[in-house]
């Protein structure tokens, strides 16, 4: 159809919009590219009352499989004609909406789409170009998703493909600003935060945990949490507000926390406060010389961290009390490697009293 022609059924259908035909009827079939990309749309126009509806297809810049399309037209009170409609690209089947409005004067105007591509419609084009960028999957750039005040479940839930072999699957969230020059375990990621300037993740929470991490292990070496700084700041700086900790971690068949030592071979650093052991299995603890433990000159220590571990670092110290006073001699540790079993010693050869206490700090390596 000639641009004149198209001008003469345009025209006559904005006259018509008010008239409500009732038989359906076709304007006529229209191609448009839009420019700057080599995608030509032809569409069929079709009249049904005050509604125009536009069936046809992308052509893809020639390629082997056309995109099915569908859409609307309507007249608009500034004297245009506003386009609207779903272009499902093939293969993939992704959608892109586009919408355009054209002029009578050139029967072509501004088109935007979906995936933020934006150019002119002009009709019966023809020009070079590459193709229109397909879009992406999942929500595009900006996107803001708000949960209902009343809603009971999780505002967006994002979920990595599961593999049957431990292959390293994309992360399942990707918030990315300058990316750093290196970034460990990348490929693990379930959450993939980077910045070069900033927090990278902030967790703040008034009842609760700020942010957890958690591994199902699998291959050895992941973790449930990987923080990096590039030489300023700190990789995790942790503070609580009340009486929890500001980091609580729970281990498994290996350590709960790793840390690897800098440039200064500090791997860890107390920024004032002490240190505080709880739970069941304590590093630090009071051992106490009874009637079950004494063996001659030496009292035995019956602890998981200790018990099978000839390699362990056990650092001792007697509690002075009133009830056992001073005792003469000074005191060792000792390990059996026939029970697998440590034990304080008394190194003046006599005999272990009983009532002793003794702090016990317990370093495993």
């Amino acid at each position: 159809m000639t641009p004149v022609a198209c001008r003469v059924v345009l025209a006559a259908a904005l006259v018509l919009a008010g008239t409500h035909q009732v038989a359906a009827q076709s304007l006529g079939t229209f191609t448009w590219q839009l420019q700057p990309f080599c995608n030509r749309v032809t569409v069929n126009v079709t009249q049904n009352g005050g509604v125009y509806t536009l069936d046809g297809f992308d052509d893809q810049c020639g390629a082997p499989q056309r995109a099915p399309l569908v859409g609307l037209a309507t007249p608009n009170p500034d004297g245009s004609i506003g386009l609207g409609f779903h272009i499902a690209t093939a293969p993939g089947g992704k959608t892109v909406s586009v919408e355009s409005r054209i002029s009578l004067a050139t029967i072509g105007g501004p088109w935007t789409d979906s995936a933020g591509n934006t150019g002119t419609l002009v009709l019966n084009g023809a020009a070079a170009g590459s193709a229109r960028p397909a879009p992406v999957s999942g929500p595009v750039w900006g996107t803001q998703i708000t949960s209902p005040a009343a809603a009971a479940s999780k505002g967006l839930r994002l979920k990595s493909a599961a593999t049957g072999t431990f292959v390293a699957p994309p992360p399942a969230l990707v918030v990315e600003g300058p990316v750093p020059a290196a970034i460990p375990n990348v490929g693990y990621a379930g959450v993939l935060s980077t910045t070069t300037s900033g927090n990278a993740i902030v967790g703040l929470s008034d009842n609760g945990y700020g942010v957890v991490a958690s591994t199902g292990g699998g291959s050895p070496g992941t973790a449930g949490l990987i923080a990096t700084n590039g030489g300023r700041g700190f990789a995790i700086h942790a503070l609580s507000g009340n009486d929890l900790p500001a980091i609580y971690a729970v281990g498994g068949n290996t350590a709960a926390i790793t840390a690897e030592g800098g440039a200064d071979n500090s791997a860890l650093e107390l920024f004032g406060g002490g240190i505080t052991v709880s739970g069941v299995v304590r590093p630090a603890f009071v051992h106490t010389s009874a009637v079950g433990n004494v063996i001659g000159t030496r009292t035995v220590l019956d602890h998981p961290l200790l018990n099978a571990k000839p390699n362990a670092i056990v650092v001792v110290s007697r509690i002075y009390t009133t009830a056992t006073g001073f005792v003469a001699g000074g005191f060792s540790t000792f390990y059996d490697s026939a029970a697998g079993r440590w034990s304080i010693l008394k190194e003046d050869g006599a005999t272990m009293p009983t009532g002793l206490r003794f702090n016990v700090i317990v370093f495993n390596q």
